[in-house]
């Protein structure tokens, strides 16, 4: 997975285009999926003729708030706790409930979110 661009995955965005979306699609892109978003409309204009960006960030992310990313969601070995907090104090406004985000976290792209902020 380490050899995985962004261009890789706007092919798969287009490829499912293809089969489910009959050829054209409308693509929304929360957070880092906003540049996923952004590169599918720019590499296949014909498929994906409108876009919609949700807390797209930017890509000089305070160091502190990116690494809570690795923190919250990667490294499951941390004590559930020290996730919690990363979570919260990234993604979540005071008050907030960022246990549901605990879960679910695909840590495959780990290697590629590293590259893309390295």
């Amino acid at each position: 997975m380490t050899n995985v661009s962004l261009y890789d995955l706007a092919a798969d965005v287009a490829s499912v285009i293809d089969t489910l979306g009959g050829g054209q699609a409308i693509v929304i892109g929360h957070a880092f999926g906003t540049f996923l978003a952004k590169l599918s409309a720019a590499t296949y204009p014909e498929k994906v003729p409108a876009i919609v960006v949700a807390a797209p960030g930017g890509i000089h992310l305070p160091s502190n708030i990116a690494n809570m990313l690795f923190i919250a969601g990667c490294n499951t070995s941390l004590p559930l706790s020290e996730r919690l907090d990363a979570l919260q104090t990234a993604f979540f406004a005071p008050y907030h409930d960022a246990r549901i985000w605990l879960d679910g976290w695909y840590t495959e792209v780990v290697p590629i979110l590293l590259k893309f902020w390295s």
